[in-house]
């Protein structure tokens, strides 16, 4: 992770299964482009098994969550994607913890900066389903974000980090949401803790509320705020799992009929 906010990644839309390049998404994507998200600058992360690196041709390029048998979440600018890898340090991947992706599922809104990857396998044994907050009531303040993020917009990270974050309740009010360019249906705007922030990197990880049950996840990490002036360090938005959890449950259940029809 990293100390400054984020700035998206290259874009696609269409489904992964191969190591080609993203199409040019100039016209499909306007709001998106040029807006790489990195990482955050934090402590090293702990329990957070259900965090992986999200990558193509072995480059780790943005971060995702397990959140069904074989569902990963991430962001959409994130696609292509062909790898995933179940670890807290990149430089010393275990090869058994590498699950290449089937294809992935973009949200059906396009608007949402989300996409589900189906992994061609059942994760490493003993890795949790990451839980996901489904009401629409505001979150506290104690907020988590996960990611294989840079500790600057100059520095990568291979390790999986984490970074105490700030909110005030989902954040995007309408004078916000046209000044910074926030959906208020559907994300979150969350602010930098402490100099801290997330950066290249952390797009499509996991934004985490401690409640009294554990870490739940809120959102997923998506872009910097529209007026930031640097790379990391201004906060950004990010879209909320409250509005997508029908959305996985449909995908999930498609999955597991597939994997019945392959048998």
């Amino acid at each position: 992770m990293a100390l400054l906010p984020v700035i998206l990644a290259a874009l696609a839309a269409a489904p992964v299964g191969s190591d080609s390049e993203a199409p040019d998404e100039t016209r499909r994507w306007p709001r998106w482009r040029a807006e790489r998200r990195s990482n955050v600058a934090g402590t090293d992360a702990a329990n957070a098994a259900s965090v992986v690196a999200v990558g193509r041709s072995r480059v780790w390029h943005c971060t995702g969550t397990l959140v069904g048998p074989r569902l990963v979440l991430t962001a959409r600018h994130c696609l292509p994607a062909t790898t995933v890898y179940f670890g807290t340090d990149t430089e010393r991947l275990v090869p058994s913890h590498v699950r290449r992706v089937a294809h992935a599922v973009g949200h059906e809104d396009a608007a949402l900066d989300v996409a589900l990857l189906v992994l061609n396998e059942a994760p490493p044994s003993g890795v949790p389903i990451q839980s996901l907050r489904r009401s629409a009531t505001p979150p506290g303040n104690d907020l988590r974000a996960v990611g294989f993020g840079g500790t600057s917009p100059q520095r990568g990270s291979a390790k999986l980090r984490n970074v105490r974050l700030r909110a005030s309740g989902w954040g995007c009010v309408p004078v916000r949401a046209r000044r910074l360019d926030c959906d208020p249906r559907s994300e979150i705007l969350v602010f930098p803790s402490g100099g801290q922030d997330t950066c290249s990197g952390d797009s499509g990880g996991p934004l985490l509320e401690r409640t009294p049950n554990g870490w739940v996840q809120i959102a997923v990490t998506s872009r910097a705020f529209r007026d930031a002036v640097v790379d990391c360090g201004q906060g950004g938005a990010y879209v909320r799992t409250d509005v997508l959890t029908d959305w996985i449950a449909q995908i999930s259940e498609r999955s597991k009929e597939s994997n019945r029809s392959d048998r």
